[in-house]
């Protein structure tokens, strides 16, 4: 989508970003923040089991919707995107092995794992 000069630094930036087909993303971007912002609010009356559960829900349908629609110019950045938002549901789902009041055993190798899978993630 070619903007006007005039207006191209304040009003066409976010679309550069998004293939022209995809000009309504960024409305789909506030939906998946207000998605994320509702998760949390409405877990807190949650337990903390059914929280993590349902936080981790919402980050795998965004992860589903961001990589079938990829519409982001950069296929790198897509990727890049699905791994951060795997990474974070990965670390929610093992993160539940610490939840609760019995003690876990291989609670260690969990938290190497989700060490390894952060450290896997940024190089």
């Amino acid at each position: 989508m070619e903007c006007p000069h005039a207006i191209r630094l304040t009003h066409c930036a976010p679309l550069r970003n998004h293939r022209p087909r995809y000009w309504w993303w960024e409305s789909v971007l506030q939906l998946q923040t207000l998605a994320l912002v509702a998760a949390e609010v409405f877990g807190r009356a949650m337990p903390v089991m059914h929280q993590a559960l349902l936080l981790a829900a919402v980050l795998l349908a965004i992860a589903c919707i961001n990589t079938v629609c990829s519409p982001i110019r950069v296929r790198a950045l897509v990727l890049l995107e699905f791994m951060s938002l795997t990474v974070l549901g990965l670390t929610i789902t093992l993160g539940l092995y610490f939840v609760g009041d019995d003690p876990v055993h291989g609670a260690e190798g969990v938290s190497r794992q989700i060490t390894v899978a952060h450290a896997g993630l940024a190089a």
